[in-house]
């Protein structure tokens, strides 16, 4: 687990996420079996492999607290997560070393976070729609899961049935 402050000249808080997600993947050994669920968490097979929380500080709008977790050598979970999870080291059979991957993930997120302005880059989008895991579930909107068509460049989702979805819903 990791944390690192930003400060934005001028921030788009909703694309902060979706940067760091795409930034996180990128960095992760083997991710071409990666997906995006949006707006931020890796999934590796169906399981999650790693998540990314961003929260604004109070008072200082151009300041955002990105956290980042990552499962790496993990070998047993919790029975309550045990089919939900996974780690590099499940996922691939190797052992990684730690700090090489949080080395890794610190500097691709330095280079992507000048990319967090909306409107999102054209590159990006197509580049998260590359790796998007395709169904969302919100029971709170759907009973049934949402299917993702792209991502929008202001950092929202939209699904099909012309449903968008924003990080406050």
């Amino acid at each position: 687990m990791m944390s690192a402050l930003w400060r934005f000249d001028n921030p788009a808080p909703a694309t902060v996420p979706v940067i760091a997600a795409l930034a996180l993947l990128k960095a992760l050994p083997e991710n071409n079996r990666l997906r995006i669920k949006w707006p931020n968490d890796i999934y590796c097979e169906g399981r999650k492999l790693a998540g990314v929380l961003c929260e604004r500080i109070q008072g200082q709008p151009q300041s955002i607290i990105i956290g980042i977790g990552v499962n790496v050598n993990t070998e047993i979970f919790p029975p309550q997560i045990s089919a939900t999870a996974t780690s590099l080291k499940q996922s691939s059979g190797k052992t990684y070393d730690v700090r090489a991957v949080w080395v890794a993930i610190c500097r691709a997120l330095a280079r992507a976070m000048s990319q967090a302005a909306a409107p999102l880059p054209r590159q990006v989008i197509s580049e998260f729609n590359a790796h998007a895991w395709r169904y969302i579930m919100r029971p709170d909107i759907s009973p049934s899961p949402l299917e993702f068509e792209t991502l929008l460049a202001d950092g929202r989702a939209q699904c099909k049935g012309a449903i968008i979805l924003d990080m406050a819903d």
